[in-house]
């Protein structure tokens, strides 16, 4: 893997996505069209989409595709990539052009995220407005973090409001309350995560601490948003009586009395070893069984929360 934690310098217009998926119907109502961006202040071991952690533009590398051709080496402007006993090597100053995926003849490299500006992303989006029509669906930003950036999912959001378009954010939530208050106007539904109640354990799980989360959850609620909330299902990281409780608590005092529920899935492993990761929760737990999911879904209702099962 290569490229840069930081992000390109950037217009407000301009943002760097690493995927437009079409004809989506798992990130909200209806058909939808859903953005990915890059980025992501989070770093929890289960994510699907571990290459979106960074900001900017990266190429990822498949080991075992790779042939040792040398054509990346010979092919990087900036001297970035070199071999050392046949393995191939990335500097730092690699900054994720991808002319050496372009090059490759193995397909052992691939360039993950491009800067995109608003219009050519609004004129994507505007292709299927008549499925949006007959399903009620829409354009979803997901991430990634899509709201890291809050001036481009500003008016990205903006525009496709704009075009009658329904919107739906993706969030995990741990962002200023003002980024939020700004893209408000122009969300019609949020997806916020709710994934551990205690903070240390949930620092131990992502990197980061829940209070901003809950705070802005609270705010949502309060202002009169449209949340639908969502829990990844780790087992024997969050499925806990104790756990499961105080999120049940957490929504009935705030009038909420559903969560949908997002069972973990390894299909993430193949994406990490392309970026020369590893996964100590991957090697540790695995996925919820029929039994896990009953047991889970159970304890919540008798806590007066009905569930909803993501495929």
């Amino acid at each position: 893997m290569c490229g840069e934690e930081g992000a390109p310098s950037l217009r407000s217009e301009q943002g760097v996505v690493f995927d437009i998926q079409r004809f989506s119907i798992h990130d909200g109502p209806g058909i939808r069209t859903t953005v990915f961006l890059m980025g992501c202040n989070l770093r929890c071991e289960w994510c699907q989409n571990p290459e979106s952690f960074l900001a900017g533009p990266t190429v990822i590398f498949d080991e075992q595709a790779c042939t040792g051709c040398r054509q990346c080496a010979a092919t990087c402007e900036h001297g970035a990539v070199w071999f050392n006993k046949g393995k191939r090597v990335v500097a730092p100053s690699c900054i994720g052009c991808g002319r050496c995926a372009a090059t490759c003849r193995s397909n052992a490299l691939e360039k993950v995220g491009d800067v995109q500006n608003v219009d050519a992303i609004i004129a994507e989006v505007l292709e299927d407005v008549p499925f949006y029509n007959n399903s009620g669906g829409g354009m979803t930003l997901s991430g990634g973090e899509p709201l890291l950036r809050v001036e481009f999912a500003t008016t990205l959001l903006q525009r496709a409001k704009s075009h009658g378009i329904h919107t739906c954010v993706e969030t995990a939530g741990a962002v200023l309350t003002e980024t939020f208050t700004a893209v408000m106007p122009y969300v019609d539904l949020f997806y916020l995560d709710l994934k551990h109640m205690d903070e240390k354990v949930h620092v131990s799980l992502t990197g980061k601490s829940n209070q901003q989360i809950l705070a802005n959850a609270d705010m949502l609620i309060r202002q009169g948003a449209a949340v639908e909330f969502r829990m990844p299902l780790i087992p024997e990281r969050n499925d806990h009586p104790e756990n499961l409780d105080r999120i049940a608590a957490f929504l009935r005092d705030h009038g909420v009395h559903q969560l949908r529920l997002l069972p973990y899935r390894p299909y993430y492993l193949d994406k990490l070893r392309k970026l020369g990761r590893s996964s100590t929760t991957a090697s540790s737990i695995g996925t919820p069984t029929p039994a896990d999911l009953d047991r889970v879904r159970s304890h919540l209702l008798r806590q007066r929360i009905s569930t909803v099962v993501d495929a």
